[in-house]
Order: C-alpha cells, then sequence, then structure tokens
C-alpha cells in the first residue's frame, strides 16, 4: 500500500495580490533597481569619455611679463631682482590672477581698454547661457602657471571654442594688467598726497624764517665795522686822556679830566655791549639763513619727486601683456 501524498488546500489557492512581498521578492527588486542605475551610469560615463575623448576643447595661452617688485624709500624708488620661478612668488601671481575681482573684471570686459584685442565677453554665447554662474565656470577653466627662470606667467582658457578660449584668456590677461596697474597708481597716489602734505609744511616754514631774518636784520642797524672804529677811537682818547691826567697839576684840571675818563668809560661799555649784542644778532642771523637754504632745497626736491611721481603714474607698467592668445591657423 503506497502512501498517497497528502496535499494542503492553501498550495491550490492563487496568490493574492494584495498580500505582501515575501522577502526574496523584495531582494530581486532591489538588485534589479540597482543593476538598473549601474547600467545607466555606464552609459553616462561611456558618453561623457567619448565626448571629450572626441572633443578635448581648446586651450588659449595669453603670457604676461611681471616688472620686479619695487617700492619707494625717502622719495626713492627701490627695486630687487628676484626669481618669479619660486614657489612664493609664483602662487602670489596665481592666487592674484585668479582672484574674483579680477575674474569679474574681465566677464564684464566689453572692449579692450588698451584698444588692441578684440574683446567683448558679455557678447560671447557662452556668457549668455548662464551669466549668474559665468565667474565659477570660468574659474574651473582658467589655468595660471608661471613658466620657470623666466618672468613670464602663462594664462591658459580651455574652451570647445577657439574663439571663446582666445578671447577669455585674453580678457583675463588684460584684466590683471589694468588691476595691477590700478593697485599701483593707488600707491603712488597716497605717495603724492604725503608729498604734497610735506610740501604744504616746508612753505608754511620758508615763510617764517624769512619773517624773522627781517627781523634780525632790523634790530643790527649799527654795522659792525663802524662800531669797532668808533670804540678804537674812544679808547685812544681815553688813553690819551689819561696821559694828561699823570701830568696835571692843577686841582680843576685833574677833576675835569677825572669826568671826562669816566664818561668815555661808560660810552666804551655801552659800545662793547651793543657789539657783543650785533654779534648774537648776526649769530642768529645766520642761523635762521641756514634753516632757510635748507627749507629750500627741500623744497627743490620735493617738487622734483613729485614730478617724477607723476611720470611714474603715467609709465609704470609692474604688469604687461607680452604675447596676446591668438587663434590657430587653419
Amino acid at each position: 500500500m503506497t502512501d498517497t501524498p497528502t496535499t494542503d488546500a492553501r498550495d491550490d489557492a492563487p496568490a493574492d495580490p494584495h498580500a505582501a512581498p515575501t522577502s526574496a521578492g523584495r531582494s530581486r527588486k532591489l538588485f534589479r533597481a540597482l543593476m538598473a542605475i549601474l547600467i545607466l551610469a555606464l552609459l553616462a560615463g561611456g558618453v561623457w569619455v567619448t565626448c571629450h575623448a572626441l572633443y578635448p576643447g581648446y586651450t588659449a595661452t595669453a603670457l604676461l611679463q611681471i616688472a620686479p617688485p619695487s617700492t619707494i624709500i625717502d622719495g626713492k624708488k627701490v627695486t630687487w631682482c628676484f626669481d618669479l620661478s619660486s614657489d612664493e612668488n609664483a602662487a602670489t601671481h596665481a592666487k592674484l590672477i585668479a582672484m574674483p575681482e579680477v575674474l569679474d573684471r574681465a566677464l564684464a570686459m566689453t572692449e579692450d581698454p588698451d584698444g588692441e584685442l578684440d574683446i567683448n565677453v558679455p557678447a560671447l554665447a557662452w556668457y549668455q547661457e548662464d551669466p549668474t554662474t559665468a565667474q565659477a565656470r570660468l574659474a574651473e577653466m582658467l589655468e595660471v602657471a608661471p613658466l620657470k627662470d623666466t618672468a613670464l606667467i602663462a594664462v591658459n582658457v580651455t574652451a570647445r571654442k577657439p574663439a571663446t578660449a582666445v578671447m577669455l584668456a585674453n580678457a583675463i590677461a588684460r584684466a590683471y594688467v589694468l588691476d595691477s596697474r590700478d593697485s599701483t597708481e593707488l600707491l603712488y597716489r597716497k605717495h603724492l598726497e604725503r608729498l604734497e602734505a610735506r610740501k604744504a609744511d616746508v612753505e608754511v616754514q620758508i615763510a617764517e624764517t624769512q619773517e624773522e631774518m627781517g627781523q634780525l636784520v632790523g634790530q643790527a642797524p649799527t654795522p659792525d665795522d663802524e662800531l669797532q672804529n668808533t670804540i678804537q677811537q674812544k679808547k685812544s682818547l681815553y688813553r690819551e686822556l689819561k696821559g694828561q691826567l699823570e701830568t696835571a697839576e692843577e686841582e680843576w684840571e685833574v677833576e675835569l679830566l677825572m669826568h671826562d675818563l669816566e664818561i668815555l668809560d661808560g660810552e666804551i661799555l655801552d659800545m662793547e655791549s651793543s657789539l657783543r649784542q650785533n654779534d648774537f644778532g648776526q649769530m642768529q642771523l645766520d642761523v635762521v639763513e641756514q634753516r632757510n637754504r635748507q627749507l629750500r632745497e627741500e623744497l627743490d626736491k620735493i617738487d622734483r619727486e613729485i614730478t617724477k611721481t607723476h611720470g611714474r603714474i603715467e609709465n609704470e607698467q609692474p604688469v604687461r601683456l607680452k604675447t596676446p592668445a591668438t587663434l590657430p591657423e587653419d
């Protein structure tokens, strides 16, 4: 007698579509979703790699030439030679060129201020796509590379269209030239302000010493030589009366001579005092005249420095565009 397998009535019942999925079902659905995401990611990556391999973009390069750093000490411009390839200087220029202020200036450039290049960044389709993100996108496209053992810095911009890359590279380079020029002019303007303030102070001191000289000259009306001669004459007369006193016999004659000698002695003392005062006054006058000459010499130096500083403002180029970026030849 064989055993007949028994079956539960539930085994033949149809599946309930509203029943909760089992653990195995959930795992299969999750696996299929992950596989779909992975396949889509691989496809997107493949498309990106293919596009960039076929269309890598064009890199335009503008070369900037950096002047050695300088400063003004005691009215003189002092320049130091330096190695632009040093890490410190290279990093400094790289950061300055990539500053948001420089990039904003480049993005707003509708013409070349120096009139040499065709620049109108806002007209680029690249810019018009989304002006609000233009600075961030430009920063990603930019690479600044100092050239070793030279005073040159390469401003590299990579874009899909060569014309776009060229214009953006030249705009950034020109913006940095203008920014450096403005910063240098600001330093010289401050130097000019200090020079003008010092000039005004020196002019006041010259006027004061000039007035003091006039007063000292007015206080010494008697020339020293004339006073010296008068003193010598008085002393000679004094000695002569002194000799007469020694030979006088009459009492009245002695009294008269004594009276005259006393008067002469007082006059000589007064004149010698005046002579000393004149000498002191002359010493004071000499000191004031010397101070006046020194002030006038300083004023001449200040005027020359002001003229030189105006020339530096007009002609100084801390950074210049050595070689602009150009379109590739056909």
